[in-house]
């Protein structure tokens, strides 16, 4: 076996004020903050938090240095890190294939 090794990068997205809270506490929380949240999508960012856009920033140098390590690796973490996680591996693929049609395939 191996040991297993502290991730920073795997910390669940920081919700700042709303830390702990469960949108089904509306009564706790601004209207107007829930519409921006609404409005916004993933450029939200709860007051002193950080925005579901900044989770994937913070997640996609990690998930590129695991990729470039090429060997299996276990993560345990929350729900919304492996949706993040997701959708970096998601873009990332993507670029990777406009690239190739491009004739640009990464070496």
């Amino acid at each position: 076996g191996h040991d297993p090794v502290p991730e920073p990068a795997l910390t669940e997205l920081d919700w700042g004020a709303w830390e702990g809270l469960r949108l089904s506490d509306k009564s706790r929380i601004d209207p107007a903050e829930l519409a921006r949240r609404e409005a916004l999508g993933r450029d939200f960012r709860a007051p002193g938090g950080e925005s579901y856009r900044e989770l994937q920033a913070r997640l996609a140098p990690l998930l590129l240095r695991l990729a470039a390590a090429g060997r299996d690796t276990v993560a345990v973490c929350h729900r919304g890190v492996i949706l993040a996680l997701y959708a970096c591996a998601a873009a990332i693929l993507d670029l990777t294939l406009a690239q190739v049609a491009a004739g640009q395939a990464p070496a």
